[in-house]
């Protein structure tokens, strides 16, 4: 799924972090933005699983040999500390432990058989199909989580991204146990009754405790006091640079820019034009990668300290000095290089796999990406890639700015009318225990939900980088989640449109925003 004006090609990750299919619309037309165990013992397992595409799916079942897991179920959540009691030692003692745990595959025992084929109830789990297809680790935790509950019938059908199909599932009265769902959404299905809050089920729990999330990922799936969703994970937004770039025109190849000022004179420097104009290497392109202008613009606000919409969401607030001064940026960025049909002339020579290598081969010299950035889109595109080649680090701020970044990530809900809530919830606490979030940073690359995990060494110590994530991921946030998000997002693609083409001034195109996304608001607070 690609952000707002991102041209770039799906894959496993890209397509995966929230809106990157639905939003892939939304920007300016011509915008170029582009594995554990625990339990012991060793059981076999029948898991079905159907790899979906669109709404058809082909079922077939596979026996599975068992790894136990360290993420346990409910009748296993007293022997696992809860998140907000977890410190960084036992964070990383637990996954320790829990890698140097491996069972052999064998036969289920005749009386865990009968018990199964005796009293089985069936859990029907719809995970995203580029985590959740055969093959994926998703797919493993579903496969674990099945061997250690015998007495379930678990059925594995992996959905493509959707907006739509879960909500018309809901109103047929047939849904599954377990769904994914756009994180932007669960203001807005939450109100409509689609999915179901989770806060009994929550206060229960020793695994899910959203005092432990982080705050963005927590705001975003709560509405009206109640948590209607559970984030696994999500990705973060950094700044890249092209060190070898930087090398060329004297600037330290290894420190990022820390400040906006800094930022500014670093860009100008790195830019180069011909004789006609013509632009041959951008220097800082707030307008290229996934979230595109949009996240650029809500990131430098959101580090000033002004959020877009009001504590309970009710009111749009930006049109402040704040909120101009974070657009203003973004546009100054575009002009000081040429301007936007430059900008457009630039890119549109890039062939696809040039979109996708220009930062690391040095014609767009610095942007804001998402931390999966390098191994979804560089490395594939780029022959011999180097990890020489790139540095990440900190968004350059204002003076007293505050860390922050843009943040999407998969998300998941139990949906009205799901025949097992308990044992859905049940797997949910699965897949985010500490060892698994752990897991789940190793595989597809997410960032932890919970702070304890985020701060665990069993995390930190895989890679340098991940402290960068964890600095900006604490104050990360998101686009608006209440009932008519989605309208707001073409909102924030006019805004971007009108400010960068000159369409309006920023200030007009900022006063004619609020004034839209107030309207959105209104209309769908109305009875909620």
């Amino acid at each position: 799924m690609l952000n707002p004006g991102s041209t770039r090609p799906t894959d496993r990750y890209t397509m995966s972090l929230t809106r990157r299919r639905f939003l892939a619309g939304l920007a300016p037309a011509c915008a170029v933005v582009p594995l554990l165990t625990t339990c012991g013992g060793s059981v076999a397992a029948t898991v079905s699983t159907a790899a979906s595409s669109g709404s058809a799916a082909t079922t077939t079942s596979a026996t599975v040999s068992a790894t136990a897991s360290q993420a346990p179920t409910s009748s296993a959540a007293a022997a696992t500390s809860t998140a907000s009691a977890a410190t960084t030692s036992s964070v990383a003692a637990s996954v320790s432990a829990a890698s140097a745990a491996t069972s052999s595959a064998s036969a289920a025992p005749t009386s865990s058989a009968a018990q199964a084929a005796a009293g089985q109830k069936t859990l029907l789990l719809w995970g995203q199909d580029v985590f959740y297809k055969p093959g994926t680790l998703g797919d493993t935790f579903i496969k674990e989580f099945a061997q250690q509950n015998p007495d379930l019938k678990v059925i594995s059908e992996p959905q493509a991204y959707s907006t739509t199909k879960l909500p018309q599932m809901v109103a047929a009265g047939t849904v599954p146990d377990f769904a994914h769902m756009d994180r932007y959404l669960a203001a807005e299905w939450g109100n409509k009754g689609i999915i179901e809050p989770l806060d009994a089920m929550l206060a229960q729990s020793k695994v899910l405790i959203p005092s432990d999330w982080r705050d963005g990922l927590r705001s975003d799936v709560t509405w009206k006091g109640k948590v209607f969703a559970v984030p696994q994970g999500s990705d973060v937004w950094l700044f890249y640079w092209n060190k070898p770039a930087y090398q060329a025109v004297g600037l330290p190849q290894d420190t990022a820019p820390a400040t906006w000022d800094e930022l500014k004179q670093t860009s100008q420097k790195l830019y180069q034009a011909d004789a006609s104009g013509a632009i041959q290497r951008y220097g800082f392109a707030p307008q290229f990668g996934n979230g595109g202008p949009q996240a650029a613009w809500l990131i430098f606000m959101w580090q000033q300290g002004q959020d877009e919409l009001s504590p309970d969401r009710t009111k749009a607030i930006f049109n402040t000095d704040l909120g101009l001064n974070a657009l203003n940026l973004v546009v100054d960025f575009v002009q000081a290089q040429g301007g936007w049909q430059r900008y457009l002339d630039f890119t549109k020579g890039f062939s696809p796999q040039a979109k996708q290598a220009a930062l690391p081969e040095g014609k767009i010299t610095s942007h804001l990406d998402y931390q999966g950035e390098v191994t979804a889109i560089w490395k594939p595109a780029v022959p011999n890639f180097s990890p020489d080649v790139y540095g990440a680090g900190l968004i350059p701020k204002p003076p007293d700015g505050k860390d922050t970044t843009y943040q999407g990530g998969p998300t998941y809900v139990i949906p009205t009318g799901a025949k097992n809530p308990t044992d859905s919830f049940r797997f949910l606490e699965y897949i985010s225990t500490a060892a698994n979030q752990v897991r789940w940073a190793d595989g597809p690359g997410a960032v932890p939900t919970s702070k304890s995990v985020l701060a665990s060494d069993a995390y930190l110590s895989k890679d340098p980088v991940r402290k960068v994530y964890a600095q900006l991921a604490l104050g990360g946030k998101w686009v608006p989640v209440v009932p008519g998000g989605a309208d707001i997002l073409k909102l924030h693609s006019q805004l971007m449109t009108d400010a960068l083409t000159g369409a309006k001034s920023p200030h007009d195109a900022l006063t004619a925003a609020q004034t839209a996304i107030q309207q959105v608001l209104d209309k769908n607070m109305a009875g909620s």
